[in-house]
């Protein structure tokens, strides 16, 4: 499956339309509950992901605003990178340091939250028994540097690679927000 963010149109596809179709025939058809999955990246968006998803939520929120007249639950999780997954980082990292190439940085300084995927499963679980109309569940996540786990990662695989800067890439942020101090006033 290709990357929202080089294929900006499957973001579109998939996080707007395709999250309005699944409110829509979920209301239609009085499914109890639907959760969807945000990211840090919708949190004052710079990418065609980010703002997508920021778009899903809003949405979301129009839906429950606008049609008092349904059973439906419509919330939400929102977390940051999950470890291991199609988004993140580590995987390209393992993929140079296996092959001793260098691992590709774009800011030293540049930090992520991290977040198991059993922890972001854990969070889907508990929002679909416990949550109410309209919230998201933000699970608190340890950052890291991104510098930092590119070290261990070389260590880990008794790379021979190094580290190379290349540069912040169009649309990254060198730092994550998973809520707007609004967001933070009502939570």
């Amino acid at each position: 499956v290709p990357s929202c963010e080089f294929f900006p149109m499957e973001a579109i596809k998939t996080n707007i339309l395709g999250s309005e179709n699944v409110f829509n025939t979920s209301i239609k058809n009085r499914v109890k509950k639907v959760i969807f999955l945000s990211t840090d990246k919708a949190v004052f968006p710079i990418n065609v992901m980010g703002m997508s998803k920021a778009i899903m939520e809003k949405i979301a929120f129009s839906k429950i605003k606008n049609s008092k007249k349904f059973n439906t639950i419509i919330s939400g999780v929102r977390y940051g990178n999950v470890l291991l997954s199609r988004g993140s980082v580590i995987p390209l990292f393992i993929s140079q340091a296996k092959k001793n190439e260098d691992l590709t940085l774009t800011d030293i300084e540049m930090t992520r939250f991290m977040l198991p995927l059993s922890e972001s499963i854990d969070l889907v679980v508990k929002a679909f028994k416990s949550s109410k109309q309209g919230q998201i569940f933000i699970k608190k996540s340890p950052t890291a540097y991104v510098k930092d786990i590119a070290h261990e990662i070389i260590k880990i695989f008794q790379s021979k690679s190094k580290i190379k800067l290349i540069g912040t890439r169009h649309g990254e942020k060198k730092y994550e927000t998973l809520a707007s101090s609004v967001e933070l006033s009502n939570a």
